[in-house]
């Protein structure tokens, strides 16, 4: 009664910072708790008997889905059928809503997060000296193909394997696809004796025969983030109006591979235009197929640094802007980015991320 997703679910050392699906008073009511699409959580409480149909019904009332789309829920690997009794749901576990008409790739994107491997890393990753070095993380790719028993679609994702070797993947959107997803810390920082780590670095490497266009990531606070939409005082900065949004709580880092001085800039809240790195930073191509790596360090005070550092030795610049992405406790979501996307013979590339984190101690 219901398809099966192939999702992994880790049960066992995991901490949970989504809430479990529900609780059962005495009288046999059961409240239950939906994770919406965009992380927020609604309330619905049912009796004895309901099904995944009244369910969905009451959640729509609350939170009512765009026309011509409808709320399925997605609960321990399975997307639910209307039929399914609520009473026989593990009420251990959380229950996620997600559009109808999203294809399998977008419905399991929207639950990617939750993937046991990210927090298996997280997790087992150890303090040296107060920092705490994960990665490189899965890539997206693999990490879809493992929760959803085949290659995602490429249509959805806008990404492909690169015939390159190292776990690179090309990029061909005109709009930004999912990287790595916001995650929580709460298992790394408990290991490690930590209440939130101070700030995160995520170094990517990033290369394209594209000229003339800015690419790189967008990053994007955690939608669970408090105040992470604080931008009171902060200038708003756009060259083209392209990978952000005052509605969103992101910063987009581009940058030009081949343009003379690399023409770095952070688009968003707190940004900056155009910046010369002081060394051109070489095209996919003309550099022997090299990555130059950006580094951008997200801090839980909201000062961020990006560090671009270039594919050949003493390349390197670096600055700071303003814009809360980090919390101390939530990683921002990465996306790769290229202005006005590319559909023909030079895509992005893209490494996997690494990360570093610098731990705060314990209150």
């Amino acid at each position: 009664s219901s398809e099966q997703l192939s999702l992994p679910v880790h049960r066992e050392s995991c901490p949970a910072p989504l809430p479990t699906m529900a609780s059962v008073p005495a009288e046999g009511a059961r409240t239950l708790s939906v994770t919406m699409f965009n992380g927020t959580t609604v309330e619905v409480k049912l009796f004895a008997g309901a099904t995944v149909r009244d369910l969905r019904a009451e959640v729509a009332k609350q939170r009512p889905p765009p026309e011509h789309k409808e709320l399925r829920l997605v609960h321990n690997a399975q997307v639910l059928q209307d039929d399914v009794e609520v009473d026989g749901l593990d009420a251990s576990l959380p229950l996620f809503a997600v559009l109808s008409q999203d294809s399998r790739t977008e419905v399991l994107l929207k639950v990617v997060s939750e993937y046991a491997g990210y927090d298996d890393l997280l997790t087992a990753g150890k303090a040296v000296d107060g920092v705490v070095a994960v990665g490189p993380m899965p890539s997206i790719f693999d990490v879809l193909q493992e929760m959803g028993g085949k290659a995602p679609d490429e249509e959805v994702t806008k990404l492909r394997r690169s015939p390159w070797s190292g776990g690179l993947l090309e990029f061909r959107g005109s709009e930004g696809s999912l990287l790595l997803p916001s995650l929580e810390l709460t298992g790394l920082l408990a290991a490690n004796g930590a209440s939130k780590a101070q700030r995160a670095t995520l170094s990517i490497g990033v290369n394209s025969d594209q000229f003339n266009r800015g690419l790189g990531v967008v990053l994007e606070a955690s939608p669970l983030m408090e105040a992470s939409a604080a931008t009171e005082g902060l200038p708003w900065y756009t060259y083209c109006d392209l990978g952000v949004s005052k509605d969103k709580p992101g910063s987009a880092v581009k940058f030009h591979p081949g343009m003379h001085g690399g023409q770095l800039r952070v688009e968003g809240f707190g940004g900056f235009q155009n910046q010369s790195v002081g060394f051109t930073p070489e095209s996919w191509s003309r550099s022997g197929r090299k990555l130059h790596t950006l580094e951008v360090t997200v801090g839980a005070d909201g000062t961020n640094e990006v560090c671009l550092r270039g594919a050949e030795d003493g390349q390197v610049w670096r600055k700071a802007w303003s814009r809360a992405l980090f919390d101390g406790q939530r990683l921002p979501a990465v996306y790769a980015w290229l202005d006005l996307g590319d559909t023909a013979e030079n895509p992005l590339i893209v490494s996997p991320i690494s990360l570093s984190l610098v731990m705060a101690a314990l209150d």
